[in-house]
Formats: structure tokens, C-alpha cells, sequence
């Protein structure tokens, strides 16, 4: 299924998780709704959804921090991997790709 992630992601965004992953891919630019960026990469071939599965898992313990300015659309609060005001502010240490 070639569009798997924007079936998953219709109501939904993986944020901060999703603007990490792309980060990593050396994406600054995520622009209002960082599912489009993700859904262009997937279809031009530079991403698969497994591979961000795979690092939102790899990172799942990691205190994403939560731009209350920059939320997306379609982040749900209530399951945010990470809350703002969390006392552990230590330096990223992403793993994977």
C-alpha cells in the first residue's frame, strides 16, 4: 500500500516525532503540515513509513521537546510522547534513520 502513512496520518500527526525524523533527514524546511514533506518524500522515494516507524521506536524514550507556537494539525495532546515542562532537557541523542 504506497500511501499507508497518509491513511494513517488523515486525522493524525506524529508530532514532534515526525519533524525529529524528517530533521534527521536533513529537512529544516518542514513547512505548516510536516505530513506533506512526508508523504512527497515517500512517494519520490527517499522515505518509507517503516523507516520512520523504526526511528520513532528506536527514540521512543526520548523527551521530545513540544513547540506550543508550531503544533501541526491534527496532534492529539493526549498522546504526545513527551509533555511540556519536563525536567530532563538532555542533549538530543537520536538514534537510527
Amino acid at each position: 500500500m504506497d500511501d499507508f502513512a497518509q491513511k494513517m496520518w488523515s486525522n493524525y500527526t506524529p508530532h514532534p516525532v515526525l519533524e525529529a525524523y524528517l530533521n534527521q533527514l536533513r529537512h529544516t524546511e518542514l513547512g505548516h503540515d510536516p505530513r506533506e514533506l512526508f508523504y512527497r518524500l515517500e512517494r519520490d522515494g527517499h522515505t518509507k513509513i517503516d523507516k520512520f516507524m523504526e526511528f520513532a521506536w528506536v527514540n521512543r524514550d526520548y523527551k521530545f521537546e513540544i513547540d506550543s507556537d508550531q503544533i501541526p494539525p491534527g496532534f492529539i495532546s493526549g498522546l504526545r510522547i513527551s509533555t511540556p515542562g519536563d525536567s530532563d532537557n538532555t542533549a538530543l541523542g537520536i538514534r537510527g534513520n
